[in-house]
């Protein structure tokens, strides 16, 4: 992939694997931390498969003029974590140029099909019949100073977990097998990530506060004949994600909106295990806990309390994923309980064609919270170790990420809108109506034409092609 966007075809393309090897070969500390799922990637669990092969890559990349591969030392597979279904799920990048420091932190993996852009229709799905306009929506969150700071100390700590985990025999899904394949790995003799550049603090740029988040599952390894604590930030598990989001939610006055590839807590093996007929087998894989970490009962409370809650999902699944196709068209089992409290201060909606891999939670314009982590118990419990960032601010920062993100819903170019159209979007009381009517002050605004000034609804007309994003309401009842 290129980020800057640009084709392989296209004059200036420069894969990311070259461009990493160069920059090594030129001098820069270079460090990449892989996923090693060790029953996702070994079975061919689209997105995790493919990380061993990557490795072996870009080991070996020599760039133009160079006589040894420059990322050798510099690339780890990490399969530490929980077993079973567990992955190392962060997605972030950090860099230190001189005195400043950056990091990027979000749901987008370094995959070319994840660099789109609104309306989220140019890529046809060719495997899907009849072919399928798509796109992806995803997001992320750019840090500087303190937060950057953050990522980089949690990078540091990746990567003192991962090279010093021991010489082991590994499942990987390589290509044209059927069945995983054993490979032995032993990590490279490699240093530790040396300390952050002396960063003077940077002019605020808004009024705001930035707390990075970590999830971890309890123990290092979790097989049973090998269990190992970790060794960085304090040694066990952490829950931090969950405890922040949980504390948000629960402070939530007016809405709490989120945007979610799944938009429930899915059950996964462990969680299967834990049923008290398992309980030999509970003990020995040391789970039973997910439940206590759900988002849900949180939502439920909200709910009973008359906050607005809006969900987002996708429309249609991640071409990768072994079941493709349509998604969300009606509620699923949490969301129904949901429902079943408060069904008039509930909207679930989905985006026709369209992945939202985006994991986004806003609340009251003034909470934002965006990262890896899914609205799913092995999240904020770290079965998937993730990487989240949370942000508080009292000024237009979170309220204007609310108003640009709920433009691209409705199809309008927020940057290019002025006047009446615009005061009702940054208007949080009447832009709370484009997910319900009833929400609005007035009956049928963002439903109908010019209602309200200057909006036009966007609409999927069977035998057109798609031009707009187009949401579809999923439910409870209908959408007044």
């Amino acid at each position: 992939m290129d980020i800057t966007g640009k084709q392989p075809a296209t004059p200036g393309f420069r894969e990311l694997g070259n461009l990493l090897a160069e920059r090594a070969e030129a001098g820069v500390d270079v460090r990449i931390v892989l996923n090693g799922a060790q029953v996702l990637g070994a079975f061919g669990a689209p997105g995790y498969s493919p990380c061993w092969d990557a490795r072996k890559d870009l080991i070996a990349r020599l760039p133009p003029g160079s006589t040894s591969p420059p990322l050798k030392d510099s690339v780890l597979y990490d399969w530490s974590g929980a077993e079973m279904t567990g992955s190392q799920h962060q997605k972030a990048t950090v860099i230190a140029r001189g005195a400043l420091l950056v990091a990027f932190v979000g749901g987008i993996d370094p995959h070319p099909l994840m660099l789109d852009d609104t309306p989220h229709n140019s890529i046809v799905l060719p495997n899907v019949s009849p072919p399928v306009s798509w796109g992806w929506h995803d997001g992320g969150i750019r840090l500087v100073g303190g937060a950057a700071a953050g990522v980089y100390a949690n990078f540091a700590d990746r990567w003192e977990e991962a090279r010093t985990l021991p010489q082991a025999r590994l499942l990987v899904h390589r290509p044209g097998h059927r069945v995983p394949q054993v490979v032995e790995y032993a990590p490279p003799a490699v240093g530790a990530v040396p300390p952050p550049p002396a960063t003077p603090a940077p002019n605020p740029t808004h009024a705001a506060s930035v707390q990075v988040l970590r999830s971890r599952y309890r123990t290092k390894l979790n097989r049973p004949w090998l269990r190992r604590p970790w060794t960085t930030a304090g040694g066990g598990e952490l829950t931090q994600i969950y405890e922040t989001l949980a504390k948000a939610i629960s402070g939530a006055q007016r809405y709490i909106y989120l945007e979610d590839q799944f938009l429930g807590d899915h059950p996964v093996l462990p969680d299967l295990l834990h049923r008290p007929v398992w309980g030999l087998l509970d003990s020995v894989i040391g789970r039973g806990r997910l439940e206590s970490f759900s988002l849900f009962p949180h939502l439920a409370n909200a709910l009973r309390r008359g906050v607005k809650v809006i969900a987002v999902g996708s429309g249609f699944a991640d071409p990768g994923d072994l079941i493709t196709g349509p998604k969300n068209r009606t509620l699923n089992a949490q969301l129904t309980e949901l429902a079943n409290i408060h069904p008039a201060a509930l909207a679930v909606w989905r985006i026709e064609q369209v992945t939202v891999h985006t994991k986004l939670c806003i609340i009251d314009d003034v909470f934002a919270a965006i990262g890896s982590a899914n609205l799913q118990s092995r999240s904020m419990m770290g079965v998937d170790a993730e990487l989240h960032t949370a942000v508080v601010s009292d000024a237009s920062l979170v309220s204007d990420l609310r108003a640009r993100l709920w433009s691209e819903h409705l199809a309008i170019d927020y940057a290019a809108t002025s006047g009446a159209l615009k005061t009702n979007l940054d208007d949080l009381s009447t832009a709370l109506g484009m997910w319900r009517s009833v929400w609005s002050p007035t009956a049928g605004m963002w439903f109908s034409p010019n209602n309200p000034p200057g909006f036009s609804p966007a609409t999927l007309q069977p035998g057109v092609p798609r031009t707009t994003v187009v949401r579809a309401f999923v439910g409870p009842g209908s959408v007044a």
